[in-house]
């Protein structure tokens, strides 16, 4: 059954053209849960179907965010939008991403706009656990020492452009394809993905304003975790 987890505010409409047909957003509709690739859609009203081809469906900018009062955090780059025009029903906006959503909430500026309309609307996405979802046991627990981590999807993409607020820390958190995979491990990858990005190639030394290659999962496996671990302990002191 399909579960509405979001409220919408709207921001504003603009109209750029004399007679131009006004374009609504719906609610958003949320089919997945935390910890499942985010499967969500956004119903279009009154879109013209002549019209549905000039669309352009993406994140607000971070002045958009700025001015509305909201953060802009990384996890937000790991959603896709696309605009599914189906007959004899209203086109939908699908909203998606490739990995893992882990954050319970997403609060996001999402902008639609062509030659002759232009719409920004907040939506907040509230994620619940699936039924009969239990946290993966602690590390040092038997079942976690014993199991082997189930083989994780590819990460792969970008991610820009860094903003005053991400640090690789959290970065590296937030995009690590799949949780066995260490927040060192990840960290290193990034770098070693990403040189230019890294004043001095350090780890600390993280640019604001690039855009990072994302490794895939087999990427970053290739880097040990203790040897990782021990990077990060001398160029970071964590």
């Amino acid at each position: 059954m399909m579960r509405v987890g979001a409220r919408a505010i709207w921001l504003f409409v603009l109209v750029w053209s004399a007679g131009a047909q006004a374009l609504g957003l719906g609610p958003i509709a949320v089919r997945s849960h935390l910890n499942e690739p985010l499967d969500a859609t956004i119903r279009l009203i009154d879109a013209d179907p002549s019209r549905i081809d000039t669309l352009a469906v993406f994140l607000a900018d971070p002045d958009q965010f700025r001015k509305a009062g909201l953060p802009r955090p990384f996890v937000l780059a790991l959603l896709q939008f696309v605009v599914v025009s189906t007959a004899g029903q209203d086109p939908v906006i699908k909203v998606s991403s490739l990995q893992p959503i882990r954050e319970p909430v997403l609060d996001f500026l999402l902008e639609v706009s062509s030659p002759q309309v232009r719409v920004v609307q907040q939506y907040t996405v509230l994620l619940d656990p699936a039924l009969g979802y239990s946290p993966p046991p602690a590390a040092g627990k038997a079942a976690a020492a014993t199991a082997a981590p189930a083989p994780a999807s590819p990460a792969g993409g970008h991610y820009g452009p860094v903003t005053a607020d991400d640090t690789l820390w959290s970065l590296a958190k937030a995009l690590r394809p799949d949780p066995s995979i260490s927040i060192q491990q990840m960290m290193l990858a990034l770098l070693q993905d990403n040189p230019d990005a890294f004043a001095g190639g350090r780890l600390d030394g993280l640019k604001k304003g690039v855009t990072l290659r994302v490794p895939t999962a087999e990427e970053i496996r290739t880097i040990p975790a203790d040897e990782a671990r021990e990077k990060v302990r001398k160029q970071t002191g964590n």
